[in-house]
């Protein structure tokens, strides 16, 4: 049995802070794979979500020579409504792993606004990655008192910056995205309209 951290998102683009974040959760030792889930549609509403190809080869570029990290369509070909719906479809659908979700502390600060969330935190493991400049709220100690919680610090970076960046033609530093997605970003026109 496979142990499997999930990363889920809309990686509208992917950036280094993803990548960081899953690498320190495979330098923890728990995990056998790191899989990105890319979402259907963006649970912010984002108005500008990449078509799903775009952002799936962005992933894999920028995950390049980490054999450990994967990609998986999961939440692309099936139709979820949560992350707790997620769970326990993937858990029925590969028997054989056993699976953990990840999320930063920002997300773990506002789960209680998250559907089915008491149901998610009881039933399934969770991992939360603490990021530079968020500290832990009171709704987010819920998680922490249960589940795993990692200190290491994920540089803070924003995919609606890199977008606002690249729509407004200014130069985006390729210490908040590798240099390779940004090039696929550019060939491809990406996120200047």
């Amino acid at each position: 049995m496979k142990n499997i951290v999930l990363l889920g998102g809309a990686f509208n683009p992917v950036h280094n802070g993803h990548i960081s974040a899953m690498k320190a959760l495979l330098s923890t030792d728990k995990f056998d794979e790191g899989w990105f889930l890319p979402v259907s549609k963006d649970p912010f509403n984002v108005k500008h979500l990449a078509r799903s190809d775009h952002r799936i080869k962005m992933l894999e570029i920028a995950k390049h020579g980490y054999v450990e990290m994967k990609v998986n369509l999961f939440e692309l070909i099936n139709t979820i409504d949560n992350t707790y719906q997620m769970m326990r479809d993937i858990h029925r659908y590969y028997k054989n792993h056993k699976f953990t979700f990840a999320m930063g502390m920002d997300q773990a600060n506002s789960i209680k606004e998250w559907q089915c969330w008491e149901k998610l935190i009881d039933i399934y493991d969770l991992v939360v990655l603490n990021r530079t400049g968020v500290v832990i709220e009171e709704d987010s100690k819920v998680i922490a008192n249960k589940h795993i919680v990692i200190d290491n610090n994920i540089p803070d970076i924003s995919s609606t910056t890199i977008r606002a960046l690249l729509k407004d033609g200014k130069e985006v530093p390729t210490d908040i995205i590798s240099k390779d997605v940004l090039e696929y970003i550019n060939k491809e026109g990406l996120y200047i309209t």
